[in-house]
């Protein structure tokens, strides 16, 4: 999923402030970590490794879908 896609799937959802985030972090150790962050006004931030998942936790929080249906993130 692209921030693009993520950015106007929000649009859809609130009209709250809002901001999407994507780091890539890569240590002294040579390891990396990828953190993509959702906040909205009101929810709070959520973070995950994937935008699908992240956005799945923003929609949990919202009451739009349930916690067990939240899977792994996939892209």
């Amino acid at each position: 999923m692209k921030i693009t896609e993520v950015y106007e799937e929000l649009k859809g959802m609130t009209d709250e402030f809002y901001f999407v985030s994507y780091e890539m972090l890569r240590f002294s150790d040579k390891s990396e970590e990828i953190e993509c962050v959702i906040y909205v006004r009101g929810i709070g931030q959520h973070k995950a490794p994937t935008f699908k998942l992240v956005l799945d936790k923003v929609k949990e929080a919202m009451g739009k879908i349930k916690s067990d249906s939240l899977d792994d993130g996939g892209e």
